[in-house]
């Protein structure tokens, strides 16, 4: 008897938690139509502590909309590593439209934290092409002084994204897909989804193709590739993005990014909000960080269509939650999924924080 009750000791992992209570707040969102449904996954260290598909599957493929902007800034990081950038760069040395305006000083860094003062969005034309897009959107004026605040700016990732074309020489899709996705075996992350995946595409509107982008600009523009929205992934892909940021920059032996780069982007510099592509302190960090998440040491980045990647390094921990909460309606689902987010970090932070 004593031996039996010493095997069920040693046979429950020491991890083991009740996640009820985040079922039921999952499950509740569905039922009062915040979401159709999802895929959730909870880590810590190496370890997958949580992961369940609700009214979906694990091979589904969702729009992850601004997450987009995190693999922006890794591509610029890469760059950055290459030599072939430094975040002090002028935007004016690669666009000489910058040198005779009053976007002559912008900088890098400042655009990838969103205080280079250029315009939160620009509108949509249709049939405009990628050239004469991202020359409307170089040619918009300052909406602010540079780093006197911070916007939330997809036009900055749209000349970020632009920026990795013009040094690189390849489009933003093969760049990402060669340099990370592909060597982080993030086999199913990409802007254009295959053939043989489209089955697999959550959709984000009734009317929708569901492999489109569901952000205007990148539907407009595509299949050319924008950095700030567009790309498509799966819950296991996510994760490993996750445990590469963890990780420090390595992947389970493969280095993506140097230790350096990894904290840059995660740093906040005394009064900021932002660090480098991924959000610790701004407004916006309110629903995915909660209640419990360490402020300004916990962060990660949101998606307009219901997409959430959130890390805490001080509890080696994080999840990822990707939605089409969209499909329901922008305007009816906004507020009621911001308070979702809000409600599932607080509750993912106790159990892991407690």
């Amino acid at each position: 008897m004593i031996h039996f009750l010493l095997f069920l000791i040693l046979a429950t992992p020491l991890f083991a938690r009740d996640f009820s209570p985040v079922d039921k707040i999952v499950n509740g969102a569905i039922k009062e139509k915040t979401l159709p449904g999802g895929v959730l996954l909870i880590g810590q260290g190496d370890k997958v502590l949580y992961e369940k598909a609700y009214q979906s599957s694990f091979d589904t493929l969702y729009d992850v909309a601004s997450l987009t902007k995190l693999s922006t800034a890794i591509a610029i990081m890469k760059l950055k590593e290459d030599g072939k950038l430094r975040l002090s760069d002028k935007f004016s040395k690669f666009y000489p439209e910058f040198k005779t305006t009053d976007k002559e000083n912008i900088t890098i860094e400042e655009v990838l934290r969103h205080q280079g003062g250029l315009a939160a969005s620009i509108e949509v034309k249709s049939g405009e092409s990628y050239d004469a897009f991202i020359k409307r959107t170089l040619s918009l004026p300052l909406a602010y002084k540079p780093k006197s605040k911070t916007v939330y700016s997809d036009v900055g990732f749209i000349i970020l994204g632009n920026l990795v074309e013009k040094i690189s020489h390849v489009n933003l899709g093969k760049f990402t897909k060669v340099r990370m996705f592909f060597p982080l075996r993030m086999k199913k992350t990409s802007y254009q989804v295959s053939s043989e995946l489209k089955k697999f595409c959550a959709p984000t509107h009734p009317t929708k193709e569901p492999c489109l982008p569901h952000d205007p600009k990148a539907e407009n523009q595509y299949p050319k590739q924008l950095g700030h929205a567009g790309v498509f992934s799966t819950l296991e892909d996510m994760k490993h993005l996750s445990l590469m940021l963890m990780g420090e920059g390595e992947y389970n032996g493969t280095r993506i990014l140097s230790k350096e780069s990894v904290k840059e982007m995660i740093s906040l510099p005394k009064g900021e909000m932002r660090g480098l592509g991924v959000d610790l302190l701004s407004p916006y960090a309110r629903a995915p960080r909660g209640e419990k998440f360490p402020k300004g040491i916990s962060y990660g980045h949101t998606g307009f269509t219901g997409t959430t990647l959130w890390i805490d390094p001080k509890s080696n921990s994080f999840y990822v939650f990707l939605s089409n909460r969209v499909y329901l309606g922008e305007d009816k689902t906004g507020k009621p999924f911001t308070n979702f987010r809000y409600n599932l970090s607080t509750q993912i932070a106790k159990l892991i924080l407690k």
